[in-house]
């Protein structure tokens, strides 16, 4: 089998990028797949993330190990063979990340190759759709193939290159994904001004609410609004924000533990709410800034404190984000589980676009600049960083009202926010591009 009908397999799955590892002898299911540093922590998505702690003998320490629950099936030339426990584990005190799991309670997966310690040259074969779903192959690394890969690596357009892991991308894309944002946001930048709208089952429909900047973009990149921890464009997170403000909307989790987790927004309003300021009648509201460490918020009594992080380094395998009560006692909990696989795969890239808005005869219009940012290569332990220093800081937008006609409304909308003069700093690579 030649690289093209490789790769011809893992297009019939609308996989976009391909990674080609070339195994050695030690890359077994015994001994899991090494994959390199931090960085490959999001190569494939995950379904979930775990965090525990081990005790290290030989270091008298406690260690902290996050692994990423896959959707992973091998591919063969004629079937798909689902590997249900497949993940990846990233172990932060190496740091490193390894592939494991690819064989239990698989039918029919490539044991012959990878079930044991073998001195028989293989290449992996790996990547994932946008759908969350990741697909594997693997083969016995020949002369013939090995040349093959190394004569058609030389013209791709690669988005890393590891000599020494002997690690490659493939991209199926027909043009670079920097290069495929830019000239995306430049095709609307040039549009002008366009009528707020959002996509819906494929159709875009007018969206006349104040609050429809993000929609717009994204249904004029063919992006439907969903609750996946997947990346928007062709694995950048497109993040447009008001021109006019200084404050840019990261992401939007809610709490998984705790009050607010457990008795949901309509009780944990009315608890710690208050009314609205503005005098509307039927209504209460929960808002306010919340930055680590800083005093009890003077409507609600909250404060924002991070727990399980210090130095750069996660110190408690039940980390968490949380806003906290006089007494002490968590109320709204975000703990590192949930929101590391949400930063790691949906920021790792990220565009971000300002935008002006208009209102002409009650309709919204908006209009896309031609100055982006792009940032590539955030890790967790970079946002964990910033929320500690209170630059990245909780901004919640939750409301329970009675409309005009006694119907109870609810919103749900908690906010983790950064100034747009730091946003640079959650990347390694952060740059300014005029379209």
């Amino acid at each position: 089998m030649n690289l093209e009908k490789i790769f011809n397999l893992f297009s019939s799955k609308n996989v976009c990028d391909v990674y080609i590892k070339f195994l050695s002898e030690n890359d077994n299911s015994k001994n899991q797949i090494y994959l390199g540093s931090e960085e490959f922590v999001h190569v494939l998505p995950a379904t979930k993330t775990t965090l525990k702690v081990q005790f290290s003998k030989k270091k008298k320490a406690r260690e902290f190990i996050f692994t990423n629950h896959l959707d992973f099936s091998w591919l063969t030339q004629t079937d798909v063979c689902p590997a249900p426990n497949a993940k990846l584990i990233f172990y932060p005190q190496y740091p490193e990340v390894r592939f494991s799991g690819f064989l239990s309670a698989c039918t029919n997966g490539p044991s012959d190759l990878l079930g044991k310690r073998t001195p028989l040259p293989r290449v992996l074969f790996f990547g994932s759709d946008r759908n969350g779903k990741s697909y594997g192959f693997v083969k016995e690394l020949t002369q013939k193939l090995k040349k093959e890969i190394h004569q058609e690596c030389s013209s791709w357009k690669e988005a890393r290159k590891n000599e020494e892991l002997k690690f490659f991308l493939k991209q199926l894309y027909k043009e670079d994904p920097v290069e495929s944002i830019i000239k995306a946001i430049r095709r609307i930048h040039q549009k002008g001004w366009i009528k707020s709208c959002r996509m819906k089952d494929g159709v875009m429909i007018p969206y006349n609410a104040r609050n429809g900047g993000g929609y717009t973009i994204e249904a004029h990149l063919g992006i439907s609004p969903n609750g996946r921890s997947e990346p928007d464009y062709m694995g950048w997170e497109v993040k447009q924000h008001s021109q006019k403000t200084s404050v840019i909307t990261l992401m939007t989790p809610d709490p998984d533990k705790g009050f607010a987790a457990e008795k949901g927004t309509k009780e944990f309003v009315k608890k710690y709410g208050y009314k609205d300021r503005s005098g509307k009648e039927n209504r209460i509201n929960f808002g306010g800034i919340y930055r680590n460490g800083i005093s009890p918020h003077h409507l609600t009594g909250l404060t924002l404190r991070i727990d399980g992080y210090e130095n750069g380094e996660i110190t408690d395998s039940k980390g968490s984000i949380s806003l906290i009560d006089k007494k002490g006692t968590m109320v709204a909990i975000w703990s590192f589980e949930k929101i590391m696989v949400h930063w790691t795969r949906k920021h790792f890239k990220a565009v971000f676009i300002p935008s002006e808005q208009k209102i002409e005869n009650k309709e919204v219009f908006y209009k896309y600049s031609n100055k982006i940012s792009l940032g590539q290569n955030s890790k967790f332990v970079k946002f964990l960083e910033m929320v500690e220093k209170g630059l990245i800081y909780l901004d919640p937008a939750l409301k329970v009202e009675l409309n005009e006609k006694g119907k109870e409304e609810i919103k749900t909308r908690y906010q983790f926010r950064i100034k747009k003069k730091d946003a640079s700093t959650l990347y390694q690579l952060f740059q300014e591009v005029v379209l």
